[in-house]
């Protein structure tokens, strides 16, 4: 049933710097090949792509569609040209493909509703909060000038949108398109399991390492993460905030600038992009993760940190309830105050206590198991395809 079924997964960048798609479509990828699905990947490869880094491995079935604009090529600013032109000569006569695009906005995502209205193949778009309220009201002006002029009409030619959770889910409906929506989260891999680092073990004194890992972007809430810290945390040799990521709209520069003007440089660390076996070690030697964030559809960051046995703690602003509900974390407003109270609980909890949070936090983040989701988009591709019937994970 799957060995005519093709899957192009389209993303605009791969690099790590780019976000979580950059992740998750890549492993998502690679679980649907081991499914028996064609999978290809359209995407803008650049040199600095880096396969290893990318969890791709050499014998991997999945192939790639660079859709790189030529030099020369006709321009046109809402569509790429060339990128139209090879989804043609590669995909237009095949009867059994699904367009599953990741993002929204840009030119590229667009092109590829242009194709599947002008191909009447198949398209689910995966938002990835983009259409999230605080997303939407960042750079408004912009944003609805580009949605009356394109992006509600590209999001109309979907056959279903897909959202990373109940949160996002609902958001998506109240902008009345009036298409199915299914709900599946992202995933995380099981392999470091194997590895795992016991928290209990390790928790020997009241030093503690926090963290942050993401995008250094003004979303994230880390300007309200320095001030609480500058107020509790500032000159204390018991604890350190380590902060990893992309830096995003000379943001960085700005969180540096407050570290240095209140002296907070003695515990608070940036360290840049962290990826790979850095990332796993960095993880390992944390004991509290913090996403302040004012938006998050999923957080991704959150189900990798709960894989190493790390309490979370995060804002009302992402989906991620289920910190309070399993204890392994921390839910709250994205407030000050409310923040200050998180780290200071945190900062104090006993030893046995934390071992439970620990132990609840690889728990839950087994729930997440790329496996099982790769087979509810399985099910889903099916279902766009009409070959079953309607899938669980639809929820409108």
């Amino acid at each position: 049933m799957t060995s005519n079924i093709s899957i192009i997964q389209c993303v605009n960048d791969l690099h790590l710097s780019s976000g979580g798609p950059s992740k998750t479509v890549i492993s998502l990828s690679s679980n649907l090949c081991k499914l028996g699905l064609d999978i290809k990947i359209c995407s803008r490869l650049t040199n600095t792509f880096d396969f290893k880094s990318a969890n791709i491995k050499e014998n991997s079935d999945i192939s790639f569609l660079n859709f790189n604009q030529k030099k020369g090529a006709f321009y046109r600013p809402l569509i790429n040209s060339y990128l139209l032109k090879k989804l043609n000569l590669n995909f237009r006569n095949n009867k059994k493909i699904i367009l599953h695009d990741n993002g929204i906005w840009l030119p590229f995502n667009n092109t590829i509703s242009k194709f599947s209205r002008s191909s009447s193949v198949p398209l689910i778009i995966s938002p990835h909060g983009m259409l999230e309220p605080w997303s939407l009201k960042y750079n408004f002006v912009k944003k609805k000038f580009a949605w009356y002029l394109y992006q509600r009409n590209s999001l109309k030619s979907a056959s279903v949108l897909h959202a990373t959770s109940l949160k996002e889910a609902d958001n998506l409906l109240k902008l009345n398109l009036n298409l199915p929506v299914a709900v599946i989260p992202n995933g995380v891999e099981q392999s470091i399991y194997k590895d795992i680092f016991k928290k209990s073990d390790f928790l020997e004194s009241n030093k503690k390492n926090f963290l942050y890992v993401g995008r250094i972007h003004p979303k994230k809430g880390l300007m309200n993460l320095l001030r609480v810290w500058d107020k509790i945390f500032k000159n204390n040799n018991n604890c350190k905030l380590m902060i990893a990521g992309y830096p995003e709209l000379n943001y960085l520069d700005e969180l540096k600038n407050y570290v240095s003007k209140n002296n907070l440089s003695a515990n608070v660390k940036f360290l840049g992009p962290v990826e790979g076996d850095d990332l796993v070690n960095l993880y390992k030697n944390s004991d509290i993760f913090v996403l302040p964030t004012y938006s998050e559809n999923f957080g991704i960051v959150v189900a990798e940190a709960l894989s190493y046995g790390i309490p979370v703690i995060t804002t009302k602003g992402t989906p991620w309830k289920v910190l309070e509900e399993n204890n392994c974390g921390w839910y709250i407003e994205p407030k000050l105050d409310s923040l200050k109270k998180a780290l200071l609980e945190a900062f104090e909890i006993n030893k046995n206590d934390y071992a439970i949070k620990s132990k609840n936090a690889i728990n839950l983040s087994k729930t997440f198991n790329w496996k099982k989701i790769a087979k509810s988009f399985f099910n889903l591709y099916l279902w766009t395809l009409g070959e079953i019937g309607k899938p669980s994970s639809i929820v409108s």
